[in-house]
This record gives C-alpha cells, structure tokens and sequence, in this order.
C-alpha cells in the first residue's frame, strides 16, 4: 500500500484476519473455486509433478499432503470446524507480522498493538517426529505430450549450518542457466526443454532434487545423465566453479533487496525460523566463509546411489525406471 494509508491498512487487514465471519454461502463459493485450482494444478503437468514427487518421498501424510488439499478434505470442511480453528491458533503466540518499505517504527508498533495486542495466547502447533524420507521409485501414467521427472536425495533442514554450502551445491548442479545440468542437458545435447535443481527446507528436514521436462523417448537417458552429474560432483567441483557460484548467490540476494516484498517476506522467514533478524551483510559473510572441502564433504553426504527417490509422470510405461539406479 502506499505510506500515506499504512494505518487504513493495517486496520482492514486486521478486520480481515480477526474478525471474518466466514458466511456459509461465501464458504461453498470457496470450496468450489479451490476445486477449480486442484484441477487446474493437476492440468498443468510440470507443476503436478511437484506433488506427486513430494508424496512419494513423504508419503500421503505430513510433508505429502498438497498444499491445495484434496477434494475430499475442502469438500470436509465445516464453518464450525475453521471457526473452532481460529480461535484455537490465531493468537499472539501463532502470529509473526513482518513490514518492510517507508514507515515509522513507534507508529506502526502503536497501529498494531492497538489492533492485535488483545488476541489471545493462541495454541503451539503439534510436534511430531522427524518425516521418513522413501527411496521410492513410482511412474504414473497419464497421456501427454511430454513426460515429466522429479529425481531428489535428502536434503537438510533450514537449521542445519550447512544450509550455505547446499545453496552453493544447488546453484552448480543446476540452480542457473550456466549450471552443470542445464549446459550439460539442454545447452550441449538438447534432451530437455527445462531442467533445473531445486532445494525444499523445513524446520526438520529437507529435500534437494532436479527436475527436467522430455520427450518420453528420452526419460531414461535423461535420468541416467542428471544421476550421472550428482554422483560426480563431489569429486570434481573446482574452486572456479565454487567462486561464480558465491557471487551469483550474493547478486541475486542483493538485487532481491530491491524488492519490498522481497524483505518483508525474508524478514519473516527469518523471524519464524531463527527468532531473529539476520542481515545481508551476516548472510554474505557465510556465504564467504564456505571453502571448496565444505561443498565436497556436503555433496558426498547427501549424493549415495540407494538414497535417490524419484518420480516420473506422462505417456510412459510402468517399467521405464528399472534399473537407472542399480548400475
């Protein structure tokens, strides 16, 4: 919102997140639209892949679940039930506001406390034990144009210290178009029109994967070549390569500051996570502090053979997975 309307705009958005009332035809109307968006997600195949691999790595509970839910769980849902919810969890403890961009400090604590500070305590979530990662292979098949694969070991938790040295790992094997796998795969033998790496933290546990878009032909030697790339990359990371990818990480953290929205949502991930403010200048530093050993140790840790999980989702057979593991 522009400066001028801050305290309007905390106070509608307090309205919103204190006092909505939730009205049963208004309820139904959101039941239906959140049904669209299922269909549409599972439409959109290099998006649908992400659940699908997420639920055989996780399983069909915690971690597993889609973020959209399911049919059967939105069709579940009951006034009373989100109404019994709210009161149960959006109290103070539950609740981390972040603000970024052109404001006074003493004023907005004021605006705030005035809207929220007579919440109460709230609810701490549940805990429970740390999600089992499955070395799990699944196929499912559907009639498309192209077929889809999510391939990932575990990875580490947004705790761990070592979160820098993965960052750097990811970037190398495939977090840029100038990484390992997007030269290696798309650049130099044209077997993917998208390929890419990606990590997936949580308070407790972690997953790193790749993801790559082909022609059903090519699945397998696609496979094989991105099992290829991660098996070898401990051994053969360099000190050059370990420098480009620092810096790329440093630019693009720095030009994500340009982003209001950007801070705002950092500084509260960092709230939630860490329960404290840690500045760019502190991130670059450890970003700095990772030596070429670090990534080595870290790759030869995370990257073993037995421990890949993967998924593949289009025009496929049953049986195009046996045996890319084993070798």
């Amino acid at each position: 919102m522009l400066d001028e309307y801050l305290e309007r705009g905390i106070n509608l958005l307090s309205e919103i997140f204190v006092h909505s009332t939730f009205p049963e035809d208004e309820l139904e109307k959101e039941k239906k639209i959140i049904k669209e968006e299922i269909k549409m997600v599972e439409d959109t195949p290099d998006d649908y892949i992400h659940d699908l691999f997420t639920q055989t790595v996780w399983g069909r509970e915690g971690l597993g679940q889609p973020v959209l839910g399911t049919r059967e769980s939105i069709a579940s849902f009951t006034r009373d039930e989100i109404m019994s919810h709210i009161r149960r969890y959006y109290g103070t403890k539950d609740l981390v506001i972040a603000c970024a961009g052109n404001f006074d400090h003493e004023q907005v604590m004021k605006v705030l406390n005035e809207r929220f500070g007579s919440l109460r305590q709230g609810s701490a979530a549940k805990t429970g034990d740390v999600p089992d990662f499955r070395f799990s292979r699944k196929v499912f098949v559907k009639d498309l144009s192209e077929a889809h694969v999510c391939i990932g070991v575990p990875g580490l938790s947004q705790m761990s210290k070592d979160r820098y040295a993965l960052f750097i790992l990811n970037t190398i094997l495939g977090g840029s178009v100038s990484s390992r796998l997007f030269q290696e795969v798309r650049e130099n033998r044209g077997l993917a029109y998208s390929v890419y790496s990606f990590t997936a933290m949580y308070y407790d546990t972690g997953l790193w994967g790749v993801y790559a878009g082909v022609s059903r032909k090519r699945v397998r030697e696609v496979c094989e070549l991105i099992v290829k790339e991660m098996l070898a990359l401990g051994k053969t990371l360099t000190e050059d390569e370990l420098d480009k990818a620092k810096r790329h990480l440093k630019g693009n953290m720095i030009l994500a500051l340009e982003s209001t929205n950007s801070r705002m949502n950092n500084i509260a991930r960092q709230e939630m996570y860490y329960g404290r403010y840690i500045s760019p200048d502190e991130i670059i530093r450890s970003v700095d502090r990772v030596r070429l050993a670090d990534v080595q140790g870290l790759a030869g840790q995370l990257i073993v053979r037995d421990r890949f999980s993967v998924t593949a989702f289009g025009p496929l057979e049953k049986d195009v997975l046996e045996g890319i593991f084993e070798q």
